[in-house]
Protein backbone atom coordinates (compact mmCIF):
# COMPACT_ATOMS: atom_id res chain seq x y z
CA UNK A 1 0.00 0.00 0.00
CA UNK A 2 1.55 3.54 -0.83
CA UNK A 3 1.20 6.29 1.11
CA UNK A 4 0.95 9.59 -0.33
CA UNK A 5 2.22 12.61 1.40
CA UNK A 6 0.41 16.52 0.63
CA UNK A 7 3.24 18.95 1.14
CA UNK A 8 1.31 21.64 -0.87
CA UNK A 9 0.44 23.11 2.76
CA UNK A 10 4.34 22.84 4.09
CA UNK A 11 4.73 24.83 0.59
CA UNK A 12 2.03 27.46 1.49
CA UNK A 13 3.68 27.73 4.67
CA UNK A 14 7.20 28.24 4.02
CA UNK A 15 6.00 30.96 0.77
CA UNK A 16 4.22 33.14 3.61
CA UNK A 17 7.33 32.86 6.28
CA UNK A 18 9.10 34.14 3.55
CA UNK A 19 6.91 37.04 2.57
CA UNK A 20 6.68 37.75 6.23
CA UNK A 21 10.80 37.77 6.44
CA UNK A 22 11.05 40.09 2.92
CA UNK A 23 8.43 42.15 4.32
CA UNK A 24 10.24 42.78 8.14
CA UNK A 25 13.42 43.58 6.10
CA UNK A 26 11.65 45.77 4.06
CA UNK A 27 10.45 47.44 7.24
CA UNK A 28 13.74 47.49 9.20
CA UNK A 29 14.86 49.14 5.88
CA UNK A 30 12.05 51.68 5.88
CA UNK A 31 13.36 52.60 9.01
CA UNK A 32 16.85 52.77 8.88
CA UNK A 33 16.37 55.26 5.90
CA UNK A 34 14.15 57.13 7.67
CA UNK A 35 16.51 57.52 10.69
CA UNK A 36 18.94 58.15 8.12
CA UNK A 37 16.75 60.66 6.90
CA UNK A 38 15.68 62.57 9.47
CA UNK A 39 19.64 62.49 10.97
CA UNK A 40 20.65 64.28 7.74
CA UNK A 41 17.75 66.61 8.26
CA UNK A 42 18.36 67.34 11.45
CA UNK A 43 22.07 68.05 10.60
CA UNK A 44 21.26 70.10 7.84
CA UNK A 45 18.81 71.90 10.49
CA UNK A 46 21.51 72.33 12.19
CA UNK A 47 24.51 73.60 10.18
CA UNK A 48 21.82 76.19 8.74
CA UNK A 49 20.63 77.05 12.23
CA UNK A 50 24.23 77.87 13.20
CA UNK A 51 24.82 79.63 10.15
CA UNK A 52 21.75 82.01 10.30
CA UNK A 53 22.81 82.64 14.00
CA UNK A 54 26.12 83.80 13.72
CA UNK A 55 25.46 85.74 10.61
CA UNK A 56 22.45 87.79 12.00
CA UNK A 57 25.00 88.31 15.41
CA UNK A 58 27.36 89.99 13.25
CA UNK A 59 24.66 92.15 11.87
CA UNK A 60 24.41 93.89 14.71
CA UNK A 61 28.15 95.74 14.48
CA UNK A 62 27.28 96.50 10.42
CA UNK A 63 23.81 97.79 11.66
CA UNK A 64 25.69 100.67 14.51
CA UNK A 65 28.07 101.50 11.59
CA UNK A 66 25.16 102.39 9.23
CA UNK A 67 23.34 103.84 11.84
CA UNK A 68 25.69 106.18 13.04
CA UNK A 69 25.67 108.63 9.84
CA UNK A 70 21.81 109.16 9.86
CA UNK A 71 19.60 111.45 11.83
CA UNK A 72 16.99 108.74 13.57
CA UNK A 73 13.98 111.24 11.82
CA UNK A 74 14.98 111.03 8.84
CA UNK A 75 15.94 106.95 8.81
CA UNK A 76 12.43 106.25 9.86
CA UNK A 77 11.15 107.88 7.41
CA UNK A 78 12.63 106.32 4.68
CA UNK A 79 14.82 108.09 1.76
CA UNK A 80 11.61 109.06 0.13
CA UNK A 81 11.32 111.81 3.44
CA UNK A 82 7.40 110.64 4.24
CA UNK A 83 6.11 107.99 6.22
CA UNK A 84 4.85 105.37 3.81
CA UNK A 85 2.57 103.19 6.69
CA UNK A 86 0.08 105.19 8.74
CA UNK A 87 0.91 105.60 12.45
CA UNK A 88 -1.41 102.29 13.57
CA UNK A 89 0.34 100.27 11.27
CA UNK A 90 3.71 101.06 12.29
CA UNK A 91 3.03 100.61 15.64
CA UNK A 92 2.48 96.58 15.04
CA UNK A 93 5.00 94.42 15.88
CA UNK A 94 5.33 92.72 12.71
CA UNK A 95 5.82 96.07 11.32
CA UNK A 96 9.08 96.07 12.47
CA UNK A 97 10.46 93.15 10.60
CA UNK A 98 12.65 94.02 7.22
CA UNK A 99 10.38 91.25 5.63
CA UNK A 100 7.61 88.79 6.60
CA UNK A 101 8.08 85.63 7.87
CA UNK A 102 5.52 84.03 5.65
CA UNK A 103 7.79 85.93 2.35
CA UNK A 104 11.10 84.59 3.39
CA UNK A 105 9.80 80.79 4.41
CA UNK A 106 7.74 80.67 0.79
CA UNK A 107 9.80 82.50 -1.31
CA UNK A 108 12.31 81.28 -4.35
CA UNK A 109 15.87 82.39 -2.84
CA UNK A 110 16.85 84.33 -5.48
CA UNK A 111 13.58 86.12 -5.16
CA UNK A 112 14.07 87.65 -1.82
CA UNK A 113 14.24 91.20 -0.89
CA UNK A 114 12.69 93.88 0.50
CA UNK A 115 10.39 94.67 -1.75
CA UNK A 116 9.22 98.23 -3.60
CA UNK A 117 5.85 98.67 -1.11
CA UNK A 118 7.52 101.47 0.94
CA UNK A 119 11.49 102.85 2.54
CA UNK A 120 10.57 103.44 5.99
CA UNK A 121 13.34 102.32 8.40
CA UNK A 122 15.62 100.70 5.30
CA UNK A 123 18.93 102.44 5.02
CA UNK A 124 19.14 104.20 1.88
CA UNK A 125 21.96 106.23 0.05
CA UNK A 126 22.04 108.31 -3.01
CA UNK A 127 20.90 104.98 -5.58
CA UNK A 128 18.25 104.16 -3.07
CA UNK A 129 17.81 101.34 -0.95
CA UNK A 130 21.04 100.02 0.30
CA UNK A 131 21.66 95.77 -1.08
CA UNK A 132 17.48 95.39 -1.71
CA UNK A 133 18.53 92.06 -2.08
CA UNK A 134 20.09 91.60 0.99
CA UNK A 135 23.73 91.78 2.19
CA UNK A 136 25.42 88.51 1.54
CA UNK A 137 27.46 87.12 4.75
CA UNK A 138 28.70 83.53 5.32
CA UNK A 139 25.88 82.27 2.76
CA UNK A 140 22.80 84.13 4.38
CA UNK A 141 21.35 87.24 3.35
CA UNK A 142 20.83 90.21 6.09
CA UNK A 143 18.25 92.50 5.90
CA UNK A 144 17.26 95.36 8.37
CA UNK A 145 14.90 97.90 9.20
CA UNK A 146 14.54 100.59 12.04
CA UNK A 147 11.68 101.46 13.50
CA UNK A 148 10.72 103.88 16.50
CA UNK A 149 11.16 102.82 20.32
CA UNK A 150 7.33 102.59 21.37
CA UNK A 151 7.71 105.10 24.57
CA UNK A 152 9.12 107.85 22.09
CA UNK A 153 6.59 110.68 22.41
CA UNK A 154 7.28 111.43 18.71
CA UNK A 155 5.29 108.74 17.98
CA UNK A 156 6.57 106.32 14.98
CA UNK A 157 8.31 108.22 12.49
CA UNK A 158 9.65 111.33 14.69
CA UNK A 159 12.95 110.68 17.14
CA UNK A 160 12.69 112.68 20.38
CA UNK A 161 15.19 110.42 23.06
CA UNK A 162 18.16 109.53 20.13
CA UNK A 163 16.80 105.97 20.89
CA UNK A 164 15.76 103.64 17.64
CA UNK A 165 15.34 99.97 17.47
CA UNK A 166 16.83 98.03 14.47
CA UNK A 167 15.60 94.43 13.58
CA UNK A 168 17.90 92.05 11.69
CA UNK A 169 16.60 89.12 9.78
CA UNK A 170 19.17 86.53 8.74
CA UNK A 171 18.22 84.14 5.90
CA UNK A 172 19.64 80.89 3.94
CA UNK A 173 18.56 78.55 1.73
CA UNK A 174 16.84 75.42 3.20
CA UNK A 175 17.96 72.50 2.26
CA UNK A 176 16.25 69.58 0.65
CA UNK A 177 16.90 66.19 1.72
CA UNK A 178 16.78 62.76 -0.69
CA UNK A 179 14.56 61.08 -1.16
CA UNK A 180 11.95 64.44 -0.81
CA UNK A 181 10.87 67.75 -0.61
CA UNK A 182 10.74 70.15 2.09
CA UNK A 183 8.93 73.54 2.64
CA UNK A 184 9.98 76.04 3.84
CA UNK A 185 12.41 77.21 1.01
CA UNK A 186 14.52 79.50 3.34
CA UNK A 187 14.83 79.69 7.26
CA UNK A 188 15.39 82.97 9.03
CA UNK A 189 16.44 84.23 12.19
CA UNK A 190 15.26 87.42 13.39
CA UNK A 191 16.97 90.18 16.35
CA UNK A 192 15.85 93.12 17.33
CA UNK A 193 18.45 95.41 18.83
CA UNK A 194 18.19 99.01 20.78
CA UNK A 195 20.61 101.83 20.03
CA UNK A 196 21.37 104.76 21.78
CA UNK A 197 23.30 108.16 20.33
CA UNK A 198 25.39 109.94 22.73
CA UNK A 199 24.43 112.87 23.17
CA UNK A 200 26.19 114.34 26.35
CA UNK A 201 28.58 116.09 25.06
CA UNK A 202 26.63 118.96 23.70
CA UNK A 203 26.24 121.44 25.54
CA UNK A 204 23.73 124.68 25.16
CA UNK A 205 26.74 127.12 24.89
CA UNK A 206 29.90 127.69 22.87
CA UNK A 207 31.84 126.79 25.70
CA UNK A 208 29.97 123.85 27.99
CA UNK A 209 31.63 122.93 31.69
CA UNK A 210 29.18 120.96 33.56
CA UNK A 211 31.81 119.13 36.15
CA UNK A 212 34.75 121.65 36.74
CA UNK A 213 35.25 124.87 36.42
CA UNK A 214 36.33 126.98 33.41
CA UNK A 215 38.94 129.92 33.95
CA UNK A 216 38.85 132.03 30.55
CA UNK A 217 41.37 134.59 29.43
CA UNK A 218 39.69 136.77 26.95
CA UNK A 219 42.19 139.80 27.76
CA UNK A 220 44.04 139.73 24.94
CA UNK A 221 40.89 139.78 22.60
CA UNK A 222 39.10 136.79 20.91
CA UNK A 223 35.41 136.44 21.45
CA UNK A 224 32.48 133.38 22.42
CA UNK A 225 29.66 133.59 20.23
CA UNK A 226 26.55 131.37 20.88
CA UNK A 227 23.59 133.17 18.93
CA UNK A 228 24.92 131.26 15.84
CA UNK A 229 21.87 129.26 14.29
CA UNK A 230 19.35 129.13 17.03
CA UNK A 231 19.35 132.68 18.36
CA UNK A 232 19.50 131.65 22.27
CA UNK A 233 22.73 129.52 22.41
CA UNK A 234 24.71 130.73 25.34
CA UNK A 235 28.70 131.80 25.05
CA UNK A 236 29.39 129.93 28.16
CA UNK A 237 27.50 127.26 30.79
CA UNK A 238 28.88 125.89 33.52
CA UNK A 239 27.65 124.56 36.69
CA UNK A 240 30.71 126.68 38.60
CA UNK A 241 30.22 129.72 37.21
CA UNK A 242 32.05 133.31 39.11
CA UNK A 243 29.46 136.15 39.49
CA UNK A 244 31.43 138.68 36.91
CA UNK A 245 32.11 136.87 34.34
CA UNK A 246 29.51 138.22 32.35
CA UNK A 247 29.91 141.97 33.24
CA UNK A 248 34.14 141.55 32.41
CA UNK A 249 33.88 140.23 29.43
CA UNK A 250 30.39 142.22 28.47
CA UNK A 251 31.77 142.89 24.69
CA UNK A 252 33.09 139.74 24.08
CA UNK A 253 30.35 137.15 24.95
CA UNK A 254 27.99 137.04 22.54
CA UNK A 255 24.65 134.47 23.41
CA UNK A 256 21.39 134.76 24.74
CA UNK A 257 22.08 134.55 28.08
CA UNK A 258 25.71 135.50 27.84
CA UNK A 259 26.84 133.40 31.04
CA UNK A 260 24.38 130.23 32.21
CA UNK A 261 24.63 128.76 35.41
CA UNK A 262 23.33 125.14 34.44
CA UNK A 263 24.19 124.24 38.29
CA UNK A 264 20.22 123.88 38.87
CA UNK A 265 19.59 121.63 35.75
CA UNK A 266 22.50 119.32 36.65
CA UNK A 267 19.75 117.82 39.59
CA UNK A 268 16.93 117.76 37.01
CA UNK A 269 18.47 116.69 33.49
CA UNK A 270 19.54 113.90 33.29
CA UNK A 271 21.72 113.66 29.99
CA UNK A 272 23.62 117.01 31.58
CA UNK A 273 24.60 114.47 34.79
CA UNK A 274 25.84 112.40 32.57
CA UNK A 275 28.80 114.67 32.08
CA UNK A 276 28.88 115.22 35.61
CA UNK A 277 29.59 111.58 36.47
CA UNK A 278 33.09 110.93 36.82
CA UNK A 279 32.38 107.14 35.61
CA UNK A 280 30.29 108.24 32.94
CA UNK A 281 33.78 110.48 31.85
CA UNK A 282 35.79 107.51 32.51
CA UNK A 283 34.14 104.70 30.20
CA UNK A 284 34.06 107.27 27.62
CA UNK A 285 37.55 108.11 27.84
CA UNK A 286 38.49 103.85 27.50
CA UNK A 287 35.52 104.05 25.02
CA UNK A 288 36.71 106.68 22.72
CA UNK A 289 40.44 105.09 22.92
CA UNK A 290 39.15 102.12 21.08
CA UNK A 291 37.20 103.86 18.47
CA UNK A 292 39.30 107.08 17.76
CA UNK A 293 42.02 107.55 15.94
CA UNK A 294 45.42 109.41 17.18
CA UNK A 295 45.34 112.72 16.81
CA UNK A 296 46.54 113.91 12.54
CA UNK A 297 46.03 117.21 11.49
CA UNK A 298 46.63 115.98 8.14
CA UNK A 299 42.98 113.78 8.31
CA UNK A 300 41.17 115.05 5.36
CA UNK A 301 37.26 113.94 6.38
CA UNK A 302 35.92 114.46 9.16
CA UNK A 303 36.75 111.45 12.11
CA UNK A 304 36.89 110.73 15.93
CA UNK A 305 40.36 111.65 17.09
CA UNK A 306 42.03 110.96 20.10
CA UNK A 307 44.97 113.13 21.87
CA UNK A 308 46.11 111.83 25.10
CA UNK A 309 48.83 114.40 25.47
CA UNK A 310 47.40 117.63 23.38
CA UNK A 311 48.06 118.79 20.43
CA UNK A 312 48.97 121.87 18.37
CA UNK A 313 47.36 122.72 14.79
CA UNK A 314 49.33 124.65 12.47
CA UNK A 315 48.86 128.15 10.73
CA UNK A 316 45.79 127.48 8.20
CA UNK A 317 44.97 124.26 8.82
CA UNK A 318 41.27 122.52 9.71
CA UNK A 319 40.37 119.95 11.17
CA UNK A 320 36.54 118.35 11.21
CA UNK A 321 35.34 115.83 13.47
CA UNK A 322 35.18 115.22 17.05
CA UNK A 323 38.51 115.46 19.52
CA UNK A 324 39.26 114.70 22.65
CA UNK A 325 41.84 116.01 24.22
CA UNK A 326 43.74 115.00 27.75
CA UNK A 327 46.06 117.79 27.33
CA UNK A 328 47.04 121.24 25.92
CA UNK A 329 45.19 122.61 22.68
CA UNK A 330 46.75 125.23 20.69
CA UNK A 331 45.10 126.50 17.62
CA UNK A 332 47.89 129.16 15.70
CA UNK A 333 46.93 131.36 13.41
CA UNK A 334 44.16 130.64 11.07
CA UNK A 335 43.79 127.15 12.14
CA UNK A 336 40.19 126.00 12.04
CA UNK A 337 37.82 123.51 14.07
CA UNK A 338 35.22 122.26 12.88
CA UNK A 339 33.39 119.92 15.03
CA UNK A 340 32.95 118.98 18.37
CA UNK A 341 36.59 119.48 20.94
CA UNK A 342 36.10 117.80 24.66
CA UNK A 343 38.72 119.08 26.87
CA UNK A 344 39.22 115.83 29.76
CA UNK A 345 40.95 116.08 32.70
CA UNK A 346 42.11 119.84 33.39
CA UNK A 347 42.95 120.14 29.56
CA UNK A 348 43.82 123.60 28.14
CA UNK A 349 42.67 125.31 25.22
CA UNK A 350 44.33 128.51 23.56
CA UNK A 351 43.56 129.82 20.41
CA UNK A 352 46.25 132.08 19.00
CA UNK A 353 45.58 135.04 16.34
CA UNK A 354 42.18 134.49 14.06
CA UNK A 355 42.15 130.78 14.84
CA UNK A 356 38.50 129.21 15.31
CA UNK A 357 35.74 126.69 16.36
CA UNK A 358 33.07 126.14 14.76
CA UNK A 359 30.53 124.31 16.80
CA UNK A 360 31.23 123.67 20.48
CA UNK A 361 34.05 123.15 23.12
CA UNK A 362 32.83 120.64 26.13
CA UNK A 363 35.27 120.46 29.01
CA UNK A 364 34.47 117.62 31.59
CA UNK A 365 36.29 116.43 34.56
CA UNK A 366 34.93 116.50 38.37
CA UNK A 367 36.69 119.05 40.78
CA UNK A 368 39.18 120.20 37.44
CA UNK A 369 40.25 123.30 36.53
CA UNK A 370 40.23 124.41 32.43
CA UNK A 371 41.87 127.23 31.41
CA UNK A 372 40.66 128.70 27.93
CA UNK A 373 42.72 131.71 26.35
CA UNK A 374 41.69 133.53 23.54
CA UNK A 375 43.28 136.27 21.64
CA UNK A 376 43.02 139.38 19.09
CA UNK A 377 40.45 138.11 16.62
CA UNK A 378 40.40 134.38 17.33
CA UNK A 379 36.87 132.96 18.27
CA UNK A 380 34.77 129.92 19.37
CA UNK A 381 31.01 129.80 17.24
CA UNK A 382 28.69 127.79 18.77
CA UNK A 383 26.75 125.85 15.79
CA UNK A 384 24.62 122.77 16.98
CA UNK A 385 24.17 121.35 13.39
CA UNK A 386 28.18 121.07 13.21
CA UNK A 387 28.55 119.67 16.31
CA UNK A 388 25.69 117.35 16.20
CA UNK A 389 27.34 116.33 12.41
CA UNK A 390 30.33 115.35 14.11
CA UNK A 391 28.73 113.40 17.28
CA UNK A 392 27.32 110.97 14.69
CA UNK A 393 30.78 109.82 14.17
CA UNK A 394 30.42 108.67 17.95
CA UNK A 395 29.61 104.75 18.36
CA UNK A 396 26.17 104.31 19.61
CA UNK A 397 25.28 102.91 22.55
CA UNK A 398 23.38 99.10 22.65
CA UNK A 399 21.23 99.11 25.75
CA UNK A 400 18.73 96.25 24.66
CA UNK A 401 18.90 92.96 22.61
CA UNK A 402 16.41 89.98 22.69
CA UNK A 403 15.39 87.08 20.19
CA UNK A 404 12.51 87.66 17.92
CA UNK A 405 10.10 83.97 17.74
CA UNK A 406 6.66 84.20 16.06
CA UNK A 407 4.93 84.06 19.25
CA UNK A 408 6.26 87.13 20.09
CA UNK A 409 4.18 88.70 17.07
CA UNK A 410 1.32 87.57 17.55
Amino acid sequence: MTVSIDRRGESGFALVMTLLFLLLIMLFLSALLSTAQQAASRTADSAEAMRVRSSVISGIDYAEMQLRQYDFTDLLKGKNGTPDASSSIARQLSFRNPISRGIVSSIDWLGLTYGAKDDDGLFYNDGGVSNPSGLLLNGCRLFFKASNNPDDPGGPFEDQDDVILVRILAATRARTPFLGLRFPRNVCEIIEVQYKRTTAFLGPAAVYCPSGRVQLDLTAGGALKGRAEIGNGSALATADLPPTIATVYSDQLDGDPAALDISAALRSDARLRWLANPAFVDHWKSRISHYAEIFNEQASTPRIQWAPAGFELNAGTTVRGVIFSEGPVVLRESAKIEGLLVLIDSASLRLLDTASISGAVTAVGANQVFQIHLQDQSQIEYRPSVARQAQRLLPLSRTQFRYITPEMEM
